[in-house]
């Protein structure tokens, strides 16, 4: 088992106006670290009026998502 270390985090909100209207969407990003040396990013991503989404993706995409550039 892998021990990860923590190497960034962001986290934020921005208000997104889309062919829903006007909507808040709450990010947060984590870049991780693991014992073989492979890092990546670690998102929780909450758009106002649905669940948290989880996601792992090896590049920072954190300012797409709170913008709401990718879903």
């Amino acid at each position: 088992m892998s021990r990860y270390f923590i190497e960034d985090v962001k986290c934020g909100y921005d208000t997104c106006f889309d062919c829903c209207g006007p909507h808040t969407t709450v990010a947060s990003a984590i870049k991780y670290k693991n014992d073989d040396g492979k890092t990546g990013w670690l998102y929780c991503i909450q758009p106002e009026g649905y669940d948290p989404i989880i996601a792992l993706h090896d590049d920072d995409v954190y300012e797409e998502i709170i913008r709401g550039g990718i879903s």
